[in-house]
C-alpha cells in the first residue's frame, strides 16, 4: 500500500478545482515526520462514520495564519518553525474571504502557495474549513444571516460567529465554500486532516431569531412529544399561567422578567446542542463524500454535548488554555482526561496556549517553564498532537492582545526558545511514547443533559469543588478516564459520579450493572435530584438512586459559613467504619441528612440538630459497592476514600505525589511511561517504587528524584 509520499513521486501534479494543477515540490521531512503520514489507497483509509483515527505519530506544530501577514515573511516563518521541531501547522478556518473574495471567484493560489512551502520543509497541514465567519458579501446578499442574542438583540457585523445555524442560507453555502476546498486537497499529501470550522459551540453562537430558530424549536419539540398535552404535562405549564394551546406559543428562553421555565431552558439546551451536531454533520458528510481519506477534527468548546460531537468525529480536539500553572491543576487535568474520554482515545489540541490569552490585562504572564509543562500534560494525558495558538501575535484585527508564540515583532523570543527546545526534545523521544495509549480503571462519569439541568446558580456553584475527588486519585498516581451516559463501565474498577443531579431509567441501569459487576460506585449530595424532564422528583432523594445507594435523605441543608452553630461553615464528622474508623474530619457546603436502608454507616455528623445521623454510607449490591456521600469531604477524609477505594479493588496505585505534581501515564508495548510533572514553583521529591529509564536525561533513575520547579521528568518502565 502506498503512502502519500510514495503516490506523489509518481506524479508530476495533483489535478485540482476547476483543471487548475498543485504543483508541488518533495522536500526534507521533520525527523519527527518518520514518512508515517495515512496511506492515500485501500478501503482501511476509509474514515466515514466517525471511524477513529490513530495518529502515525506525534505532531507538534502551531495555528498559523499566512493570509494575515506579507507573503515576505512566510519564508522566514517556515524556516523558524522547522527550526522548532514543527511538522503540522492548523489554517485557513477564518480565510473564507481570502479564499473567496467574490461570490464564485475562488483563489486558492495564496494557499497552494503556503501549503507548498510549509511541506517543503515538512511541515504537514491540518486544512481548516472556513465557515467560522463567512465572507462580507454574503452578508450584503442575506442581511438576516445574523444570529439574535438572548435580548432579542439582532448582532451586527464586525466580530466573528455571525451566522444563525437556522438560516437555510447558511447550509447552502456551506456546501458552497466546504465543496471546492475539500475537492482541491482531498488527495494532497501535505494535508493530513480536516479541521471543521471553529468552536461549534460558543456561547456566542447561540442564536434566538423569529425567523429560524423559534420554528425549528417548535419542530424539534413536536417530534419529542408528539402532542402539546405531553409537553405541558412535562413542562408543569399549569404554573404561572403557562398552558400552551399551539406550539407557536412556545418562547426561545429570551431575556425575561425573573425565570424561565427549567424545564423549557434543558429542552432549550437539548435543541440547541442537536443543532450544532446537526450543522457539524453538515460538513463532515461533504468530506466523507469528497475526502474519505482524510480525517475529521474540531475544537469542541462552550455548552453542547461534547459527546455527541465527537460521535462523528474521527478525533476529538480541544483548546486547552490553563490560566496558570501554579494553581487549580485539577481543572487543567480533568479538561484533558475528559477530551480523550470522548473518543476513548488519542485527541487532538488544537489550540495549546502559546502566548497570554485574553485582553491584555486580564491574564499573567506565564513564566519560564510553563509553556513546555503545559504542552507535556498534554501529551501525557493523550494527546497525539499540539498545536499551539498562535503562532505570531497579531497586529491589526480583534485579538491584538491575544498572543502567540511570537511577539508582534515576529523575533524570537522567551516562548519560542522554550517551545522550539521543546521540538528539539521530542525528535530525540517521541517514539518513547509515540504510538502509545492512556487508559485508567478509574473513571468519572460525566452527563451532559445532566449538567444542563443545573439552572439553579446554588447547584452551579457546587460544580468547581466535584475536582477535588479527581485530586485525591491523582494524588496517588492514578490516571482517570471520562465516562458516561451509554458508555460501557466494564472496563473500569471505580467510577466517581459526582452530583449526578439528573437520571434516567437508562443511568440506573447501567451504573447497577456495573456495581454488580463487581465495580466501586461513589455517588454524591445533589445526585437523583431531578426526573428527565427536568422536574424534582416526587420521591425520597435520591431519587431513581436511593435503592442503589441503600438510602433515604430524611432532610438537607446547605453548610453556611454564617451558621453559628458551625466554625466557618465546617461540619465535624465522625468516622464509624473504615476508611474512616476512629477518625474525626469536616465536611462543608452541604448536608444531605441519610437513613440506611441497606446502606452501613461510615461517618456521621457531629453537630446541629442532625448530630449522630449519617453522613457517608456504603451499600453492597451484587459483588460491587456503592459509597453515598453527603457533604463535601475534607482532604484527609477524601484521601482516604480514593486509597480504600484502590486497595478494595486490588488496584496498586504507582506511587504518591505532593501537591502540584501531575503522575500521569501512557502505555505502549506492555510498559509505562509516567510523566511526572511539577507545577510548583519550588523543587519536588517524588520517591520511586523501582528502577526508571529517564527518556529526557538519558539515565537510569530510582529512589527519591528530585523535579526542579515547573519542569518534569518522564520515565520508562525497565
Amino acid at each position: 500500500m502506498q503512502n502519500r509520499r510514495d503516490f506523489l513521486a509518481k506524479l508530476a501534479v495533483l489535478g485540482a478545482a476547476g483543471g487548475q494543477t498543485v504543483r508541488l515540490t518533495l522536500g526534507a521531512t521533520s525527523s519527527m515526520a518518520g514518512g508515517g503520514v495515512p496511506p492515500v489507497e485501500g478501503e482501511d483509509d476509509d474514515l466515514r462514520g466517525g471511524k477513529l483515527y490513530h495518529a502515525p505519530k506525534l505532531y507538534f506544530g502551531a495555528d498559523y495564519y499566512p493570509e494575515a501577514w506579507d507573503e515576505s515573511r512566510w519564508e522566514t516563518d517556515v524556516r523558524m518553525m522547522r527550526e522548532a521541531g514543527f511538522n503540522i501547522v492548523r489554517m485557513a478556518e477564518f480565510a473564507w474571504a481570502r479564499i473567496e473574495p467574490e461570490e464564485g471567484r475562488f483563489d486558492f493560489d495564496w494557499l497552494d502557495r503556503a501549503v507548498d512551502l510549509l511541506y517543503r520543509n515538512g511541515i504537514e497541514t491540518l486544512m481548516g474549513t472556513p465557515t467560522s465567519q463567512p465572507a462580507p458579501w454574503l452578508y450584503q446578499k442575506y442581511p438576516d444571516l445574523f444570529p439574535v442574542n438572548a435580548e432579542g438583540i439582532r448582532y451586527n457585523f464586525g466580530g466573528r460567529y455571525l451566522y444563525c445555524f437556522n438560516h437555510p442560507a447558511m447550509a447552502e453555502y456551506t456546501r458552497h465554500i466546504v465543496s471546492p476546498i475539500a475537492k482541491r486537497y482531498a488527495n494532497h499529501p501535505a494535508v493530513v486532516g480536516w479541521h471543521l470550522d471553529n468552536e461549534f459551540g460558543h456561547v456566542a453562537r447561540e442564536c434566538y431569531c423569529k425567523e429560524y430558530c423559534e420554528p425549528a424549536f417548535h419542530k424539534w419539540l413536536q417530534a419529542r412529544y408528539g402532542a402539546l398535552e405531553k409537553l405541558n404535562a412535562a413542562w408543569g405549564t399549569a404554573f404561572w399561567s403557562q398552558i400552551y394551546s399551539d406550539w407557536s406559543q412556545i418562547p426561545l428562553p429570551r431575556l425575561t422578567q425573573q425565570q424561565h421555565n427549567p424545564a423549557l431552558i434543558l429542552d432549550y439546551r437539548r435543541y440547541w446542542s442537536d443543532t450544532v451536531v446537526g450543522y457539524q454533520r453538515t460538513q463532515i458528510d461533504l468530506l466523507a463524500e469528497l475526502a474519505p481519506r482524510q480525517f475529521t477534527t474540531h475544537n469542541l468548546w462552550g455548552k453542547p454535548d461534547y459527546f455527541a460531537i465527537a460521535r462523528d468525529l474521527n478525533v476529538a480536539g480541544m483548546n486547552f488554555y490553563p490560566a496558570q500553572g501554579w494553581g487549580r491543576l485539577e481543572d487543567n487535568g480533568l479538561e484533558l482526561d475528559t477530551f480523550r474520554g470522548l473518543k476513548d482515545g488519542g485527541f487532538w489540541v488544537v489550540e495549546q496556549r502559546g502566548g497570554r490569552p485574553g485582553s491584555h490585562n486580564e491574564t499573567l504572564e506565564a513564566g519560564p517553564g510553563l509553556q513546555r509543562l503545559w504542552a507535556y500534560q498534554s501529551y501525557a494525558h493523550g494527546a497525539d498532537a499540539v498545536l499551539f495558538f498562535r503562532w505570531r501575535t497579531a497586529v491589526r484585527g480583534g485579538e491584538e492582545f491575544w498572543f502567540g508564540i511570537l511577539n508582534q515583532d515576529g523575533r524570537p523570543n522567551r516562548r519560542y526558545r522554550e517551545i522550539a527546545g521543546m521540538g528539539k526534545e521530542l525528535e530525540r523521544i517521541a517514539k518513547v511514547f509515540e504510538g502509545s495509549t492512556t487508559s485508567s480503571p478509574v473513571a468519572f462519569y460525566v452527563d451532559y443533559e445532566s449538567e444542563w439541568a443545573k439552572t439553579a446558580p446554588d447547584v452551579r456553584a457546587f460544580d468547581d469543588r466535584r475536582a477535588d475527588y479527581y485530586l485525591a486519585f491523582k494524588r496517588l498516581g492514578v490516571n482517570i478516564d471520562v465516562t458516561g451516559r451509554g458508555r460501557d463501565l466494564a472496563r473500569f474498577k471505580i467510577v466517581v459520579a459526582p452530583m449526578l443531579y439528573m437520571v434516567n431509567d437508562e443511568m440506573v441501569e447501567q451504573l447497577t450493572g456495573f456495581v454488580r459487576g463487581g465495580g466501586a460506585l461513589v455517588l454524591t449530595f445533589r445526585s437523583g435530584v431531578k426526573e428527565w424532564d427536568n422536574s424534582v422528583v416526587m420521591e425520597p432523594l435520591p431519587g431513581r438512586l436511593r435503592e442503589l445507594a441503600g438510602i433515604e435523605i430524611e432532610e438537607y441543608e446547605p453548610l453556611l459559613k454564617a451558621d453559628p452553630e458551625l466554625r466557618d461553615g465546617a461540619m465535624p464528622l465522625e468516622g464509624t467504619a473504615i476508611p474512616f474508623a476512629a477518625r474525626s474530619s469536616s465536611g462543608t457546603i452541604w448536608a444531605d441528612i441519610l437513613e440506611p436502608k441497606s446502606a452501613r454507616v461510615l461517618a456521621k455528623y457531629g453537630k446541629k440538630f442532625y448530630a449522630g445521623k449519617a453522613a457517608v454510607t456504603m451499600n453492597r449490591v451484587g459483588a460491587g459497592q456503592v459509597v453515598y456521600v453527603g457533604t463535601h469531604l475534607a482532604r484527609d477524609y477524601a484521601d482516604s476514600l480514593a486509597g480504600w477505594l484502590l486497595r478494595q479493588q486490588k488496584l496498586a496505585p504507582p506511587f504518591p505525589v505532593l501537591d502540584l505534581v501531575d503522575v500521569t501515564s501512557r502505555e505502549k508495548g506492555g510498559k509505562k511511561v509516567y510523566f511526572v510533572m511539577n507545577f510548583s514553583g519550588t523543587t519536588q521529591t517524588v520517591q520511586l517504587p523501582g528502577a526508571f529509564a529517564d527518556a529526557l536525561g538519558r539515565k537510569k533513575l530510582s529512589g527519591r528524584v528530585v523535579i526542579p520547579p515547573r519542569d518534569l521528568v518522564i520515565l520508562s518502565e525497565e
